[in-house]
């Protein structure tokens, strides 16, 4: 026993076993510009038509991509972030395609009940 050990461990006043250093660092992704392309395609859909749609996929790129580093590494501090970001790219080309339809059918309704009258 060493002098002035108090449990009598021969490993008294060495420094511990446990690893000691800088906690693993988390991949990067791109998820703030996933994010920002994505509500600029949702912005850029209601102001200039279906353009938004160009920037929306853009952004959901970028989610992907960076979806598969979330996923591979749990409590990754983008996953918020990325699957925000995911929603939005999907509703910035779905709200385009579904206005696009609608137009497309009230152009067929107003046409056929156009064609049926007698001037």
């Amino acid at each position: 026993m060493q002098p002035g050990s108090v449990g009598g461990s021969p490993l008294s006043g060495q420094p511990s076993p446990v690893m000691m250093g800088t906690p693993m660092m988390q991949p990067e992704t791109n998820a703030n510009l996933a994010l920002g392309l994505n509500i600029g395609g949702l912005v850029l859909t209601f102001l200039a038509g279906g353009l938004g749609i160009i920037l929306s996929i853009v952004g959901l790129v970028f989610a992907y991509k960076g979806r598969k580093v979330v996923q591979s590494m749990p409590g990754h501090p983008d996953t918020q972030k990325i699957t925000a970001s995911l929603w939005l790219g999907w509703l910035g080309i779905i709200l385009p395609l579904l206005f696009v339809i609608g137009v497309v059918v009230f152009l067929v309704i107003v046409a056929s009940t156009a064609g049926g009258m007698n001037y």
